[in-house]
């Protein structure tokens, strides 16, 4: 829809005047002319372009009712039309090459046909909706717009633009001013005001709309400029911003839209509720009452219907309001939103509601709501009669709105409503809502009947004809349950989402199966044919409150849900917010196709309150919400409204598939409450909206109805797109730098879809298109800017230094040489580039394979062989090569030798002979030696000799043709002389001993020494060449020997030699071994630790075996006990030690084997890891190594990883066997901190039979991704929610494991499941012997029950139980026992009562007995009151009350069914024996007639009115006549039945024929009168049929008279009446005066029957009637009790929260709580009411429903709301409007009770159970708002004759629906 010309809108009604207001300055306009104008101000202006049709310097003109405004260069003139005075708002100082251009080109076009010259005619002038001065001054637009009545205009400053610059001149005017309280300007002309509105500015910072201060500055010369506040003059700056469309919807009441559609065209549908008797539309026209502006035009359109004063379009099915409270409304509104396709109410006299609509493909609507109008209109329906008090209805409207397809009632007897609807392919209709009727239809049974008394969620599908049910079925628990909204996939499947509060609300296989919170959403979804079980049914929420409120079906079976959560642990998955900010948020979640699983779930919302109402989404899958926000901080993106305008606004989104990103998210509102309701998105994603404001200033572009209605709410329509969003301008162009001229594209990436660019390129250039192309001309660095706008804002961007343009170059020349170009290889070549033109790159190939990038390379060819070199060089100009062919010559090479060479010996003595050795590389030809000593060769290995002793260098110089190498080796040859010099070495045995220590030396130096010199290093020397040498002296001694020959000598010294040690000890033996104990075989090791240098050693190992090593190591392969002995000796002695049982042997154990687990092994750091050692074979010692560098020796320890990462864990275990090592490779992984998750679980049922078949579901937190099952019976499941079937009877242990990437966690349910044979059915009996017998009685009771039971439980009747199986009881107390078993088994009961089983007596004689009974006749069902007179104190008693019944209480109340005469028996009993008496036909019961109908209307004899004192009586077959109320005798002319109605009762039988026979003044005989039903509307009848209970106005007449017209409805009042603030007493009268209205007739003047209120009994209201007219005023006057003078009272709407007045408005069929006081005062201040709710029984049974329930005592108010309340189903009452106790009472004043069935007519005292005791008493004390649940039963009848005086407000205040005619 976007892209094209269509101008999108907003509908909402309200009055909201910005610039441009004009106030008539004629007041005396007729009534017909204002009532036009106030259509028709709410108009769009159409502006249109001058194509010749008007003068020369106009552009544009518009026209409104009454004046023309033109649009020039100068400025804008306003014409008064007719008249010819003008006003002019000039742009001082304006652009003189400004544009004035057109905004939103409308559909259509203008034509001007001037003359019958056909040349003259200007055809096809454009229409659009407003003007645009593009750049009025620098940097600064103008855009002009409005409607009848109000001009809006509005500057738009670009970033840095002046507004000083801003200059208005107004002329033509008498006077201006500025008013001072409001800075609005106020501009007076001849005719008229015109009032500019102070100015509104703000600027757009980070996406955040930022108001700047900014108002009117009144210059002389009538000059206007702006003053501004502070601002950042780097931002745009807007004055008076503007929203593309929003239209107000309403009337002179409340009105709200609930519901929204748009279909494939653009048409908006939206259904709501309207409090307005009248809405507002104005229907296009192509007669155009516009055109012509005189009065007469104006009531030519009024009459034609082109204009609904009433309000309403002309066809509409309904035009008008159907009274009651409120209707419902359909809108179907053009796609530009500037007119109604059709609008109308749906609705009947009562309240009506619309909530729910769908549209079709052909444009046909489906709607759904609520209704309590009896005359709701129906069409082919399901249903064509109300059934309850509020019934749910459907309807199918035609594309036109001029026809109904179908509308039906659906419901119950009970409230029933309808909230949301849809429809398959196959136009199938679905409804959801919510019902409190247990008789509400049910097809094809999901859930037979609610669960509870309170309200279910419901879904019925309907066939395409809406005449019947494909199934219907109630969805809810034991508390409150309701449907928000139904879905409908392509496949027919339906799903419900609402809100429940019932804690066994039905799940199927649910993703949560239990309830968090005091309520949570529900979601349920069902298969085409809606049985049992449904696809899935599961609650969704958390432990606050939650409630779905919309849902979108996906094409893959999964869902979209939203609504509202005040959670603060709603599950999210995926969130893109994770948590709950505010007080309530609303959230977005989507569960995959089977409901197991949540796919998707955020919050969404800001810190206070937020709601998610609705939902949409687009053909690219991207989600759309509303709702509501009060929080000042939602994320907004991409906003239209950033900031919100008041107390509470419409939030409105849009999310991308995933919800993972916010496309948009932004406020909308006004200054006061808007509240969003529904969404729905054309496919390109535009998004429409309803909801309702009360907010003046809601924003609004071009709407239907530009103001606010006459209420104080109204309803609007929004369509909104990413084109209403402020711009976030970006923008990329191609290329960013280049030679000039350089063509760069430019190309718009803005986001919120900007409508027109204004570029500026940096070189002075500029363009409005979106993706310009530009050419720079000139080299420089440019700086480009972007401003985007749309008619939301402008938004600039700018990219410093963007574009590099460079001066422009030729393209280069390739050339270049090279150095050498031949040679040997290696060849080492410089390149020279000798390119021209200025090359920027080069790229060279060289012939080999090589490359270079460098401009002059050198480059190395080391293979032969002749290369071509080419040079390819470029700059921005272009690219040029160069190729040399043969260019370089590399040839092969000689390569100059190295020398080398080797020698042998290269020592010795002289003469010496070396022989040299030639090992040079590269092949030398010639060889030059030079050997150090003067000698030389020339030969390649020559053989030297050296006979001088020395050390010579060697030379080698090797050549050949390539050059020559020469290498010396110096110190290369030691000639040695012929002697040579010793080498000094020795050695001595022994080096240590104890002194004195002989040594001997020997001499092992070399070279023949012939002299040695020694010295022992204590002083001693030798010059022997081996001596011997003692040492006496302890110590450590260095030896050194000198040696020397005839070449020379040498010295050796080695240090610490000699060790001489003191005189040797024997020693002491000392051992240990280890280990010393162990099983066999042991190894011990042991070890020596003798003393004094033992040199032997002899062990004794206790088995027979021997060591003399020093530390021996022995095996003891057997177990014992062994003795070790060590025997140790030196040269000083020997010593020996014995250890007795030293060493232990056991018998063998086995190794431990080494294994071990860990849990969690997977989980968030810090991860703590509890280890379990799992080895075996016993270890005893443990040493763990976690892979974080750290241990323990613990068994099993527990140790917690503090960072992420893998770790190998490692465990060594060991024992006497031996020792084992695990290790576990990255057994630990430990990632970024996060949760594992907790293990819980559901199964469902525990127990049962076999088979049993058992739903286990997954409640663990956590989000576990893996799940494991163990049944207990050896089956295992992986699924998240198994089933799984036990066959086998048992208990049966279930554990789940579930694990996600941070851990796992395990939940064991001991013995969880128990399955049962299949048992004998479960059945309690028993029996106690003996069952009578005097005080104190023992009886043995005895279980006889069937069926195995597990448990028992007694109740003996005397307060005493017992858990025994056969309990024996003594009873001490006289009296008569009921005693009750209950016998269980897993989960089945069973009990058995036994009423008055044990007779328990006393001493005395048997009674006498004797009754009587109260009353003996009466109508079906009779109650009757019997009454025990028996003497002897019976203490049991036994009633026959001839009709089959029985009883045994003392004095019971017993109901007649059937007419008859009974004899009543009573047998009455003590421990002493028993007595009966008998009474014959003592009652006697008859058939009860049917209630009277009564009769009222006008009466004619010959056409005229019918005298005074005429006679009317009704006749037929066994009517009553001559009795009060038939005959009747008029007292008003014309007119019969009032005060005192025509009374119709007797024996007459609904259905029988009535006639009425009429008796005029001064006539003997009566005459046979005609009947008209004048509500009925038929023909005149001869008869009319009875009908028990009604009331109908029947009009007679004698002789011919025409059908009387439609009556207008009389408005009924209740309330209280007070005079000085007390409650005026009984007797009381209230009369009600004004023009025309009757007096004297039923309902006025109207009696009070209870102190302080009236009109609360539905049947005696007071009523004013006649002939009146809407909204003329009503006085009330009171008669107080015993006085005849009337008083005028003041009279307050309560309802309403009105003030006190001295008069109300008639409303035609109106029902209003109005308060009457007379002599003002202040009432006291209330005493708290007590509220009471609980369940009424008679004769033991509940009380008919609709009975009522009164609570009466001393100032106890009765007869006002809430005392009495009806009785609903099984005697419950309270449960919906409580039991309230409320006037000036004393705490603890006594408070009865008393009953009136509405089967029988019969009241009855009732009697109370004390809540605490649990004993029956006569009343219970008031407790100042306490709320009580009570239990109440029939005590005693009150007389027929009492019960006018006694009880006349028990029959006050019945509900309609609850209303039961009786005798």
């Amino acid at each position: 829809m976007m892209g094209i010309a269509k101008t999108v809108w907003c509908l909402i009604l309200a009055i909201f005047l910005l610039a441009g207001t004009f106030v008539s300055a004629d007041e005396n306009a007729g009534e017909d002319t204002q009532a036009l104008q106030t259509k028709l101000a709410s108009m769009p202006l159409v502006f249109i372009q001058n194509n010749g049709q008007f003068e020369d310097n106009v552009s544009y003109q518009t026209q409104s009712t009454d004046q023309v405004i033109s649009f020039t260069d100068e400025g804008m003139e306003f014409s008064h039309n007719p008249g010819n005075s003008s006003v002019f708002m000039l742009l001082n100082g304006s652009n003189p090459d400004k544009k004035i251009i057109g905004l939103n080109p409308l559909n259509g076009t203008a034509n001007f046909y001037y003359g019958s010259d056909p040349s003259a005619w200007v055809i096809g002038a454009m229409l659009t909706s407003g003007v645009r001065y593009e750049d009025v001054y620098n940097g600064i637009d103008y855009i002009v717009s409005g409607t009848e009545g109000l001009l809006k205009s509005e500057f738009i400053l670009d970033a840095g633009a002046d507004p000083s610059q801003i200059m208005l001149v107004y002329q033509g005017h008498t006077g201006i001013s500025l008013n001072e309280t409001t800075g609005d300007l106020v501009i007076e002309t001849p005719a008229r005001q015109i009032i500019d509105e102070a100015p509104v500015a703000y600027q757009e910072v980070n996406g955040t709309r930022t108001e700047v201060e900014c108002s009117y500055v009144l210059g002389p010369d009538a000059t206007v400029t702006f003053a501004l506040g502070e601002y950042d003059p780097s931002l745009p700056l807007v004055i008076d911003p503007v929203l593309r469309y929003s239209l107000y919807f309403g009337g002179d009441g409340r009105d709200q839209g609930n519901s929204i559609k748009v279909d494939k065209e653009g048409y908006a549908y939206f259904i709501g509720t309207s409090w307005s008797d009248h809405l507002k539309y104005f229907k296009n026209n192509a007669k155009d009452p516009l055109s012509n502006h005189n009065p007469p035009g104006t009531q030519q359109a009024l009459s034609s219907g082109d204009v609904s004063v009433e309000g309403l379009a002309p066809g509409s099915i309904q035009p008008y309001f159907g009274g009651g409270e409120k209707d419902a409304f359909v809108v179907k509104v053009n796609p530009d939103g500037t007119d109604l396709v059709y609008i109308s109410y749906l609705g009947g006299s009562g309240t009506d509601e619309g909530t729910g609509l769908v549209i079709d493909e052909a444009g046909n609507a489906y709607i759904t709501g609520g209704t309590n109008s009896p005359n709701f209109p129906t069409k082919n329906p399901y249903r064509n009669a109300l059934a309850g008090g509020y019934d749910a209805w459907m309807a199918k409207l035609d594309p036109t709105g001029k026809e109904l397809v179908f509308s039906t009632y659906f419901g119950g007897v009970h409230d029933d409503f309808g909230f949301d609807i849809d429809i398959d392919t196959s136009h199938n209709v679905f409804v959801t809502g919510q019902t409190a009727s247990w008789n509400f239809p049910v097809v094809n049974r999901y859930q037979l009947s609610p669960y509870g008394g309170l309200p279910d969620a419901f879904i019925t599908k309907f066939t395409a004809e809406g005449n019947s049910i494909v199934y219907s079925n109630f969805i809810g628990g034991s508390a409150f349950d309701a449907g928000t909204a139904v879905s409908v996939d392509s496949n027919g499947y339906a799903c419900i989402v609402g809100q429940t509060e019932s804690p066994n609300f039905l799940t199927i296989k649910p993703y949560q199966d239990k309830l968090r919170g005091p309520f949570d959403a529900f979601v349920t979804k069902f298969d085409p044919e809606g049985k049992y079980p449904a696809m899935y049914s599961t609650y969704l929420g958390g432990s606050g409150t939650d409630d779905a409120r919309d849902v979108i079906s996906l094409p893959d079976g999964s869902l979209i849900v939203v609504g509202i959560t005040k959670s603060k642990d709603f599950p999210t998955v995926n969130a893109l917010q994770g948590e709950l900010k505010g007080l309530q948020d609303g959230f977005i979640t989507t569960l995959n196709a089977d409901g197991s699983a949540l796919t998707q779930s955020t919050y969404f919302g800001g810190s206070l309150i937020d709601s998610i109402t609705g939902a949409a989404r687009d053909k690219d899958g991207n989600i759309y919400v509303v709702g509501t926000t009060n929080s000042p901080d939602i994320p907004v993106t991409l906003a239209y409204q950033s900031k919100p305008g008041g107390s509470s606004d419409v939030l409105i989104a849009k999310f991308n598939p995933t919800i993972s990103q916010i496309g948009y998210a932004t406020y909308l509102g006004g200054g006061s409450i808007d509240e969003g309701r529904a969404i729905d998105v054309l496919p390109e994603g535009e998004a429409y909206l309803t909801g309702y404001t009360e907010s003046k200033n809601f924003p609004k572009v071009w709407p239907y109805q530009q103001n606010f209605g006459d209420g104080d709410r109204d309803a609007f329509i929004v369509s909104l797109s990413e084109h209403d969003m402020i711009p976030v301008t970006d923008f990329e162009g191609v290329p960013t730098e280049g030679d000039a001229p350089l063509t760069v594209q430019f190309t718009d990436k803005s986001l919120g879809i900007p409508t027109s660019w204004a570029w500026e390129f940096g070189d002075g250039g500029t363009s409005t298109e979106k993706n310009p192309l530009h050419v720079y001309e000139k080299p420089g660095v440019y700086t480009v800017s972007l401003t985007a706008k749309n008619i939301v804002s402008s938004q600039k961007k700018t990219k410093e230094d963007y574009i590099h343009v460079f001066e422009p170059v030729k393209p280069p020349v390739a050339d270049f040489s090279a150095n050498p170009t031949e040679g040997m290889v290696p060849l080492a070549v410089t390149f020279t580039d000798l390119s021209t033109n200025d090359p920027e790159t080069w790229s060279w190939v060289f012939g080999d394979g090589g490359t270079s990038t460098e401009r002059n390379p050198v480059y190395t060819y080391n293979n032969p062989g002749t290369y071509t070199v080419n040079l390819t060089v470029s700059n921005r100009a272009g690219v040029s090569s160069k190729e040399k062919p043969e260019f370089i010559h590399a040839k092969p090479a000689v390569i100059p030798p190295v020398a080398d060479f080797n020698a042998n010996p290269t020592s010795g003595m002289v003469p010496l002979a070396v022989t040299f050795t030639d090992a040079s590389k590269n092949g030398p030809t010639a060889w030059k030696w030079t050997f150090g000593d003067g000698g030389s060769s020339a030969e390649q290995n020559p053989v030297y000799t050296y006979t001088v002793p020395g050390t010579y260098n060697v030379t080698l110089n090797c050549s050949n043709s390539a050059g020559s190498d020469e290498i010396t080796k110096p110190e290369f040859i030691h000639a040695q002389p012929a002697v040579i010099p010793p080498k000094a070495d020795f050695n001595a045995n022994p080096t240590s001993g104890m002194v004195p220590l002989a040594v001997t030396f020997t001499d092992l130096s070399k070279n023949g020494p012939t002299a040695w010199k020694w010295t022992f290093g204590d002083g001693g020397s030798s010059t022997e060449q081996n001596p011997v040498y003692t040492y006496t002296v302890p110590g450590t001694y260095n030896v050194t020997l000198n040696c020397s020959n005839s070449a020379g000598s040498d010295e050796i010294t080695k240090p610490e030699f000699i060790h001489a040690q003191p005189a040797v000890i024997a020693p002491v033996a000392k051992f240990k071994g280890e280990p010393r104990n162990g099983t066999a075989p042991l190894r011990v090791t042991f070890t020596d630790l003798s003393e004094n240098g033992p040199t032997s050693w002899e062990w004794n190992f206790g088995d027979s075996q021997v060591s003399t090593e020093q530390n021996p190591v022995h095996v003891y392969e057997k177990a014992g006990k062994y003795t070790v002995s060590l025997t140790v000796k030196n040269s000083a002695g020997t010593d020996t030690l014995v250890e007795q049982n030293y060493i232990i042997v056991n018998e063998p154990v086995l190794p431990p084997s080494a294994d071990f687990s860990g849990a969690p092994r997977e989980g968030k750091a810090p991860l703590t890891v509890t280890f379990l050692d799992l080895s075996k074979n016993s270890p005893k010692q443990w040493y763990w190594k976690f892979g974080d560098g750290t241990t323990s020796e613990e068994r099993n320890p527990v140790h917690t990883y503090p960072a992420e990462g893998k770790y190998t864990v490692e465990l060594t275990v060991s024992n006497e066997g031996g020792a084992d090592t695990k290790i576990a490779p990255d057994y630990i992984t430990v990632t970024a901190p996060g949760f594992p998750p907790d293990a819980q679980f559901r199964g469902f049922p525990t127990s049962g039979t076999a088979p049993l078949t058992v739903s286990f579901t997954d409640l663990s937190t956590g989000d576990p991704t893996k799940w494991s099952w163990e049944f207990g019976d050896g089956s295992v499941s992986s699924d998240k929610h198994p089933e799984h079937t036990y066959t086998t009877p048992g208990e049966y242990s279930v554990t789940l494991t579930v694990e996600n990437p941070f851990g796992m966690s395990t939940e064991l349910r001991e013995k969880y499941i128990r399955v049962y044979e299949k048992p004998v059915p479960l059945k309690a009996s028993f029996m106690g012997e003996p069952t009578s017998g005097k005080e104190p009685l023992t009886v043995q009771f005895t279980d006889l029950s069937t069926g195995n039971p597990e448990t028992w439980m007694w109740n003996f009747g005397d307060d005493q139980t017992s858990t025994e199986k056969n309990p024996v009881h003594v009873y001490t107390k006289a009296g008569v026992y009921t005693v009750f078993l209950t016998v269980t088994r897993g989960e089945d009961r069973s009990s058995e009562i036994r009423y008055q089983y044990i007779t328990v007596l006393p001493a005395g004689k048997p009674p006498v007995p004797d009754f009587v009974a109260s009353p003996t006749t009466g109508y079906v069902p009779l109650d009757v009151q019997f009454t025990d007179l028996s003497t002897d104190k019976p203490t049991a008693w036994r009633w026959d009350f001839g009709d089959g019944q029985s009883s045994s209480e003392q004095h019971p109340v017993h109901r007649y069914m059937t007419p008859g005469s009974y004899t009543v028996c009573l047998e009455a009993s003590n421990e002493f024996g028993s007595a009966a008496t008998c009474k014959d036909n003592l009652i006697k019961v008859t058939e009860a007639p049917l209630a009277p109908a009564e009769f009222f209307g006008s009466i004619t004899v010959d056409g005229s009115p019918g005298c005074i004192g005429t006679i009317i009586e009704a006749r037929g077959s066994g009517i009553d006549t001559g009795i009060f109320g038939n005959p009747v005798t008029t007292t008003i002319e014309g007119a019969y039945g009032t005060p005192d109605p025509l009374t119709v009762k007797g024996t007459i039988k609904n259905g029988d024929a009535i006639t009425f026979w009429v008796k005029p003044q001064g006539k003997q005989d009566f005459v046979q009168a005609e009947c008209y039903d004048v509500y009925a509307g038929k023909e005149w009848q001869k008869s009319y049929p009875y009908k028990g209970g009604s009331k109908t106005r029947l009009d007679l007449r004698v002789g011919e008279a025409p059908i009387p017209p439609m009556p207008v409805l009389p408005h009924e009042f209740y309330g209280e009446v007070t005079s000085n603030g007390m409650p005026m007493p009984v007797g009381t009268m209230i009369l009600v005066k004004g023009d025309n209205v009757v007096e004297g007739h039923r309902g006025n003047p109207l009696a009070v029957t209870s102190p302080g209120v009236y009109g609360f009994n539905e049947l005696n209201k007071l009523v004013a009637q006649g002939d009146l007219k809407a909204g003329q005023p009503l006085t009330f006057w009171v008669i107080p009790a015993g006085s005849g003078e009337p008083v005028m009272a003041q009279v307050r709407d309560v309802d309403a929260s009105g003030e006190w007045a001295s008069s109300y408005p008639y409303i035609e069929g109106g029902l209003t709580r109005l308060d009457i006081r007379i002599d003002g005062g202040t009432p006291p201040i209330p005493v708290v009411p007590m509220t009471i709710s609980g369940t009424a029984l008679v004769d033991g049974n509940p009380i008919t429903p609709g009975s009522l329930i009164t609570a009466d005592g001393k100032n106890v108010r009765v007869g006002i709301d809430g005392n009495p309340v009806s009785v609903g189903n099984n005697g419950r009452f309270g449960d919906g409007r409580k039991l309230t106790i409320q006037g000036d009472i004393q705490s603890g004043s006594p408070i009865t009770f008393l009953m009136y069935d509405a089967a029988c007519g019969n009241q009855y005292v009732a009697e109370v159970k004390d809540p605490q005791t649990g004993i029956w008493v006569a009343s219970i004390p008031f407790k100042p708002g306490a709320d009580m649940e009570l239990e109440i039963r029939s005590s005693s009848i009150i007389p027929a004759d009492k019960k006018s005086n006694e009880t006349p407000v028990i029959t006050a205040s019945v509900p309609e629906d609850d209303q039961v005619q009786t005798q």
